[in-house]
């Protein structure tokens, strides 16, 4: 059956569960909720009196150009001996994805304490294979998986412009650059290439 391979919903949760499970050691089981939703709901206004959590929002992606792969033809492995299977198929969208982590608790401390904890936690280990992120998929990609955590230092006029599209008043937060998710259509079946059976090389000699 077809599907998508690295969908950004279980690459998220999986990081959440990975921060809560941090957040739970570093603070001793105390503010150690982190949620995985929208900041800014459109339909709602941000309270922090309804606070007591750290949520984990996208607020952007884009396309790493420099992880596109101009070939659209991939090699499988093969038993020992045997010719690799070649087969043909476009390359994955790879996306960096921007994370906004917030502290959104009623007591302003907690909140700037919990942030130092995420600060702290991505200072640790920046980078997260497979093996550190709960709740992945088996198949395809995840297994090989890592995704690298880079802090960003957004101008104070561009935390305006962000709060502003969330609608609601600044919460003490942090802004995340996770690279990368690499996005595919799996198909039912593959499609086989064609051999290669011809080589041509040109090279001008002066």
């Amino acid at each position: 059956m077809a599907h998508v391979q690295d969908n950004i919903a279980p690459l998220l949760s999986s990081v959440r569960a990975y921060l809560a499970a941090q957040l739970t050691e570093l603070l001793d089981g105390q503010r150690d909720q982190v949620v995985l939703d929208n900041i800014g709901r459109p339909d709602e206004s941000i309270s922090i009196e309804q606070g007591g959590a750290t949520y984990l929002t996208l607020v952007r992606t884009e396309e790493d150009a420099s992880q596109k792969s101009p070939r659209n033809y991939r090699k499988l492995p093969s038993p020992e001996g045997s010719a690799p299977t070649i087969i043909k198929r476009p390359p994955p969208v790879t996306l960096n994805l921007y994370v906004l982590i917030t502290a959104n608790h009623p007591v302003y401390s907690d909140a700037l304490l919990v942030l130092s904890e995420v600060v702290a936690t991505f200072q640790h280990r920046n980078i997260l294979s497979a093996a550190e992120l709960p709740g992945l998929p088996a198949d395809g990609f995840f297994a090989s998986r890592q995704l690298k955590f880079s802090l960003l230092s957004p101008s104070l006029e561009e935390w305006n412009h962000l709060w502003s599209m969330l609608g609601g008043k600044h919460l003490p937060a942090l802004l995340y650059l996770v690279q990368s998710a690499a996005i595919e259509y799996i198909p039912t079946a593959d499609v086989p290439g064609s051999p290669i059976r011809e080589i041509h090389l040109t090279e001008n000699i002066r």
